[in-house]
């Protein structure tokens, strides 16, 4: 973990944050001018009109401002500095999007005949990683319409479509084999489904990664996830 940089992180945050403060400030200070300026307050009429009474007045109303502005008598500024805050951590933060509920006509449901040694090593990878055979089968559908050469832009092969890394981490020797790649797989998303606690954050996971479903705390706003973690459902309940 970089200690430094996440340091780095939260100065940059503190600095914006007080800019911020001082920008609701004299967003208070202008509001507050304007309606001295109306109210007259700090107008002297003894003095007459002339240019040099005119800028004392105003310094005077601009200073009166800032003062009660540096003071939030009004609170005007603290109003200003919340609105702001909650509209910037907004557009930092995304609202997490929770999967739209399934409409069963948006996929075509797969009705294929699979090799016999494909049902067999699932059957197999079900029972030793307590995965549904269905829920295997759905993902597999999902990831590559059972291709067992199929390769993804990111690098992603085999029938579960595993990224380098992950595959080498669970002892994948032969990305394409379908024993490794579905007794692999099927672990991967067994470990996502105990962490997470949910399938439909392990289907996020395994689309996006563990981090991003930690961060949203739920399934990452991410097009290509909620639209993943739907069509497995469905190709789940229609299995």
């Amino acid at each position: 973990m970089n200690v430094e940089g996440i340091g780095t992180i939260n100065q940059n945050n503190n600095h914006n944050l007080e800019k911020l403060k001082q920008l609701s400030k004299d967003f208070e200070a202008i509001f507050i001018e304007m309606m001295l300026k109306t109210m007259k307050i700090g107008e002297d009429s003894t003095l007459g009109n002339s240019a040099e009474n005119s800028i004392y007045r105003s310094m005077y109303q601009n200073a009166l401002a800032n003062k009660l502005a540096d003071t939030s008598s009004f609170g005007i500024a603290n109003l200003i500095f919340n609105s702001l805050k909650k509209a910037i951590e907004e557009t930092k933060s995304p609202k997490i999007q929770q999967p739209i509920p399934l409409n069963q006509n948006n996929y075509i449901p797969f009705k294929i005949n699979l090799p016999k040694d494909i049902k067999e090593i699932v059957k197999q990878a079900s029972l030793m990683f307590k995965v549904p055979e269905k829920l295997i089968l759905s993902v597999i559908k999902a990831e590559s319409n059972f291709n067992p050469k199929a390769v993804s832009p990111k690098g992603a092969a085999g029938l579960m479509q595993l990224m380098p890394q992950t595959a080498q981490s669970l002892g994948v020797t032969n990305v394409f084999d379908p024993i490794q790649n579905i007794m692999a797989g099927t672990k991967y998303l067994s470990d996502l489904i105990a962490n997470l606690k949910s399938i439909p954050l392990a289907l996020a996971a395994y689309n996006a990664g563990i981090g991003n479903v930690k961060k949203f705390n739920g399934i990452p706003p991410f097009k290509e996830t909620v639209q993943y973690v739907q069509k497995v459902i469905s190709y789940y309940e229609k299995a």
